[in-house]
C-alpha cells in the first residue's frame, strides 16, 4: 500500500463576522471586548486588534488585574504579553514562541470595526472528493480509543489496546472489547497509531498484528511513534507529514494526520472518500487549534478527562479538597472541548471515545475514588441539547455506525466480551511487574537519565517507594546542571528531608519524584517514556518552585527514553535536539 503525497491542507475562512465599537471613552492602553483585545495609543490610534481565544487549548484570555500588559488563560494558566503579542517565556519551559496576528480592522469617525473569523481546514480544490459519489462506510467501536473503519472495502484499525494493562499497571480497560476484536486487527489492511502512549501503542495487543501490516503514523523528528513500532518488528511504517493530504494509491481515499495544539507529540486523523468523511481527535488538546474540516460525516473525540497525573499525583497541591476542585474543573474543560470540536466540524454524527479506562489495581484505590471522569451519557446529553441535528452515539450502547446511500444507521453487535477482569488477572500482571525487580540495579536507573544528556538548572530527587509511597531503599539525587550529569545514590528518606528543608533554591528547579519501585524499574528496563509514571498514577510529585517542569518531562517523553530503547548514538540525539 502506497500513500501519494498531495498538497498541504488549506486553512480557509468558514465564517467572518464584523463587529463595531464606538471608541469614545476608551483612553490609552489595552481594552477588551467579548471577542477581542485592542490597544489605543496616546494619539488615539489603534495599532492592533487580536482575538481573545488562547492559542493553546482554545480558552478565553482574561486581562490580569493589576497588570494590564498581561492576560491569562483560565484553562492552563498560559500568560500572554500585550507588549510583544506573544505568550510569555517561562523559565524551565521550552515551548515554541507563539505570536498572535492582528485581526482585520479599520477605524473611521472614531468607530472601530474588526472582523472575527472562524477558520476551517479544507481539502485543496484540486483534490476535493467527489461528494456525489456514494461511499459505503462503517465504524465499529472496539474499546477505549480503538475503532475499526471500513470504507468501500478498505479496512483500517486505529490504536488497538485489547488486553491486559498499560502505564505500569496503572490503567485497565473500563470495558473489554467484544470477542471478535482480534478479527479486526488480524484482517486489517491498514493501521493508524496516533502517538506513543501505551493505551494507543500497546505492545501486548500489537503482537497479534502481522509484521508487514501498513501503518500510518505522524512524522515526528524524534520518531517517538515509528521507532517503538520498528522495535516491535513492524516493517511497513509510513510517517506522514502533519497536515499534508495523502491519497491511498489505486483509490480515491484521502487521509491526513493533524497536529495537537499544545506542542506535544500527538495527532488526530482525517479521512475522506466520496460523500463520507471522518475526524478522529484521539487525545489531542485542541486538535490543530480547532481548525478542522467542516460538514463531515462522523466526529470522534476524547471526552472523559482524568487521563493525567495532574492534579491527584501532585503533593504540592496539599489536601484532597484542592485537588478535587481541579478534577471538577478539568471535567468541565473536557466538556467545553467537545463542544468546540462539534462547532468546528459540524458533523452528522458524534461519538465520545478515548476515555474508557479504570484504575483497577487495589493499590490505586485513592486514584479510583477521586479521579472522577465524565460519563458518555453526560456528554451526549449536553451534545443533544446544544446540537439537536447531530446524531449522538453512546458506544457502550451502540457500537456500530454505518453510512450507506447518504444515510446513517446505528446498531449494536451481539458478541460476548473477549475476557473479564478479575482479581486473579490483575494480580497476575502486578506479580509479573514486581518479578522484574530481580534484575533491579540503581546504576541502570541513573543511566536512564544520564545517557540522554538533558541539561538544565534542575535537580531531581528520585525516591523509590513501596505501594504506599513510603521510601524503600536506594534512591537517587540527579543534578542536570553538570556535564556529564552527576548523580548520587542516597537513602530515600534522607532525600525527602533534603528536599523538604530546602531554603535557598539558587536559581535551580527542584523536583521530588516519589515513584513505586516496580513501576520505575519497568519503565527503565523497557526504555519507556518517564511520563508514563504520572499518566499511570504511579508516582507522587512535589516541586520547588511550584512550576511545571515541562522541558524535563517533554525531554524524557520524546527524546530521552525512546533513544535509550533504540540504542541510537549520541550524535543523532544531538541532531534531533537541535544542539
Amino acid at each position: 500500500m502506497r500513500f501519494i503525497p498531495l498538497d498541504i491542507m488549506e486553512t480557509t475562512i468558514a465564517v467572518s463576522t464584523a463587529h463595531t465599537l464606538p471608541l469614545a471613552g476608551y483612553g490609552e492602553g489595552v481594552h477588551s471586548t467579548p471577542h477581542a483585545f485592542f490597544r489605543r495609543e496616546a494619539d488615539g490610534s489603534i495599532p492592533w486588534v487580536i482575538s481573545r481565544t488562547c492559542d493553546h487549548a482554545g480558552g478565553t484570555l482574561r486581562q490580569c488585574e493589576g497588570n494590564p500588559d498581561k492576560a491569562l488563560c483560565p484553562l492552563h494558566n498560559w500568560e500572554f504579553d500585550f507588549t510583544t503579542l506573544s505568550y510569555s517565556t517561562i523559565p524551565n519551559q521550552k515551548f515554541e514562541l507563539i505570536r498572535k496576528k492582528s485581526l482585520p480592522f479599520s477605524v473611521a469617525d472614531d468607530v472601530l470595526t474588526y472582523d472575527t473569523q472562524k477558520l476551517q481546514l479544507s481539502v485543496p480544490a484540486a483534490h476535493q472528493p467527489d461528494r456525489s459519489k456514494r461511499t459505503a462506510a462503517s465504524l465499529r467501536y472496539l474499546t477505549h480509543a480503538s475503532v475499526a473503519l471500513e470504507i468501500d472495502g478498505i479496512k483500517l484499525i486505529a490504536d488497538p489496546w485489547f488486553v491486559g494493562e498499560c502505564l505500569a499497571c496503572g490503567w485497565w480497560l473500563k470495558q473489554p472489547p467484544k470477542a471478535d476484536a482480534w478479527e479486526f486487527l488480524e484482517g486489517a489492511d491498514l493501521m493508524y497509531i496516533s502517538h506513543n502512549h501505551p493505551d494507543h501503542l500497546h505492545a501486548e495487543t500489537l503482537k497479534r498484528a502481522r509484521r508487514d501490516l501498513p501503518i500510518i503514523v505522524p512524522e515526528f523528528a524524534s520518531e517517538s511513534v515509528s521507532a517503538p513500532l520498528r522495535d516491535l518488528g513492524f516493517t511497513n511504517i509510513h510517517a506522514l507529514e502533519l497536515k499534508r493530504l495523502y491519497r491511498i494509491d489505486g483509490t480515491d481515499m484521502l487521509v491526513s494526520i493533524l497536529p495537537t495544539s499544545d506542542q506535544r507529540e500527538d495527532s488526530a486523523l482525517f479521512i475522506a472518500k466520496g460523500d463520507f468523511s471522518a475526524v478522529l481527535t484521539v487525545d489531542c488538546v485542541g486538535a490543530n487549534h480547532y481548525i478542522l474540516p467542516r460538514d463531515i460525516t462522523l466526529l470522534l473525540s476524547n471526552f472523559a478527562s482524568g487521563s493525567s497525573g495532574w492534579p491527584l499525583c501532585y503533593d504540592v497541591l496539599g489536601g484532597i479538597d484542592a485537588r478535587s476542585k481541579i478534577v471538577t474543573k478539568n471535567r468541565g474543560t473536557a466538556q467545553l472541548e467537545v463542544m468546540k470540536y462539534l462547532e468546528a466540524t459540524a458533523p452528522k454524527a458524534y461519538m465520545p471515545y478515548a476515555g474508557y479506562f479504570e484504575e483497577r489495581a487495589p493499590r490505586d484505590r485513592f486514584i479510583r475514588e477521586h479521579n472522577i471522569k465524565n460519563a458518555p451519557a453526560t456528554i451526549l446529553e449536553k451534545v443533544r441539547a446544544k446540537f439537536p441535528d447531530v446524531t449522538a452515539v453512546n458506544p457502550l450502547e451502540h457500537d456500530l455506525v454505518q453510512w450507506q446511500n447518504g444515510a446513517l444507521s446505528i446498531t449494536t453487535v451481539d458478541q460476548p466480551p473477549l475476557f473479564t477482569y478479575d482479581d486473579a488477572m490483575i494480580g497476575h500482571y502486578l506479580a509479573a511487574q514486581r518479578d522484574r525487580l530481580k534484575r533491579f540495579d540503581i546504576e541502570t536507573i541513573a543511566r536512564y537519565f544520564s545517557q540522554s544528556q538533558f541539561s538544565d538548572q534542575f535537580i531531581l530527587y528520585l525516591v523509590l517507594t513501596d505501594d504506599d509511597y513510603a521510601p524503600n531503599g536506594e534512591s537517587l539525587r540527579i543534578d542536570f546542571s553538570t556535564q556529564p550529569i552527576a548523580h548520587r545514590v542516597a537513602d530515600g528518606a534522607a532525600l525527602i528531608t533534603e528536599f523538604e528543608t530546602l531554603s535557598e533554591l539558587g536559581g535551580f528547579h527542584h523536583l521530588l519524584l516519589k515513584a513505586r519501585r516496580d513501576s520505575m524499574w519497568r519503565i527503565v528496563e523497557e526504555g519507556r517514556p518517564l511520563e508514563e509514571l504520572s499518566l499511570g498514577f504511579q508516582c507522587r510529585i512535589d516541586r520547588k518552585p511550584d512550576r511545571h517542569n515541562a522541558a524535563f518531562w517533554q525531554h524524557y517523553t520524546t527524546y530521552g527514553a525512546p533513544m535509550l530503547a533504540r540504542g541510537e548514538d549520541r550524535l543523532l540525539y544531538l541532531l534531533l535536539e537541535g544542539a
